[in-house]
């Protein structure tokens, strides 16, 4: 049975349609394949599709990676797909898309790679899907022990910041983990984290179902069955970020602020400004999740906002 990837649109909201829908996987070259799982991500007049696919005259009939793209709201396509998941040999993977994402003229996709256990993969373009980096990238943590069996993938990106969590599969327990980029995907965590925080790991069935963002805050919300049933949970990353740059001041002096200590109820975090001038007057504002409130049967963070105003201090 052959699975070819296809496209419509319309216009004036549903009412209409292209008259014939527009094929645009072409896996290896194949005059046909098995290509399943689209993915579709727009903005503006781009229009970006992947898929995962493997040509029939593959001999090991794998699955990759590949994305088609159009400029012209899909009246047109590239004539030629593109292989992302470059790090590994064409046919040399068994992936199942899960999610793809376009902010501005970027794009960013993840998958589950399920040969030779390599996991939950990431790859990016900054230029509309016409390049992409030239090897995708691991996100989650091997780990020793019982097997591992990362799912289901997910993307929230805002600006440069990119999330990806997914659900950890360990025996008949479930966890939900996730991994994170400040600079577009470049750059992640040495080691990925675990969200269901509020009991011990392994010791439920929680199922990732969603991920976003609210500004520069990323939310993840799943169900879990801690207490006998499934119920409704959510996590917010929260800690401290330095923002900007500070100007220089009086004598060439540069002042940063920086955090210190783990940003959880009940313990303590130190606020401070490094290469100040002692003695000149300061401002520092921070946010603080500082307790939370029930929610369908989970928690979820309060926060409020506030601001020290004094004179500058220094290591």
């Amino acid at each position: 049975m052959v699975f070819d990837i296809f496209y419509n649109r319309s216009f004036d909201g549903g009412v209409t349609w292209l008259p014939v829908a527009v094929r645009i996987d072409n896996v290896a070259g194949a005059s046909s394949g098995q290509s399943v799982g689209p993915q579709i991500a727009a903005v503006g007049s781009a229009v970006s599709v992947a898929w995962s696919g493997s040509p029939f005259s593959s001999p090991s009939n794998n699955n990759d990676v590949y994305c088609n793209r159009s400029t012209d709201r899909g009246a047109t396509w590239q004539p030629n797909d593109l292989r992302i998941n470059t790090a590994v040999p064409a046919g040399g993977a068994s992936t199942v898309l899960t999610d793809l994402r376009a902010v501005g003229g970027a794009l960013f996709a993840t998958w589950l790679d399920t040969f030779a256990g390599r996991g939950i993969r990431f790859n990016r373009s900054l230029d509309g899907g016409v390049t992409w980096l030239a090897t995708d990238v691991g996100v989650n943590t091997p780990r020793s022990g019982p097997v591992q069996l990362p799912q289901r993938p997910r993307l929230a990106v805002a600006g440069t910041s990119v999330v990806v969590a997914w659900t950890n599969v360990v025996g008949s327990t479930r966890d939900v983990h996730c991994n994170r980029s400040m600079d577009a995907g470049t750059t992640w965590l040495v080691s990925d984290l675990r969200l269901n925080t509020g009991v011990p790991a392994g010791s439920s069935r929680a199922e990732l179902r969603s991920l976003a963002f609210d500004g520069a805050t990323p939310w993840a919300a799943w169900h879990d069955d801690r207490n006998g049933l499934n119920d409704i949970y959510i996590n917010a990353a929260f800690g401290f970020v330095p923002y900007g740059v500070g100007t220089i001041g009086t004598g060439g002096v540069v002042p940063r602020a920086f955090g210190q200590g783990v940003a959880l109820i009940g313990s303590t975090v130190d606020h401070r400004i490094d290469n100040a001038l002692g003695g000149a007057p300061g401002l520092m504002a921070f946010g603080v999740h500082k307790d939370s409130i029930p929610l369908f049967g989970g928690r979820t963070a309060r926060r409020s906002v506030g601001y020290a105003r004094g004179r500058s201090w220094w290591r």
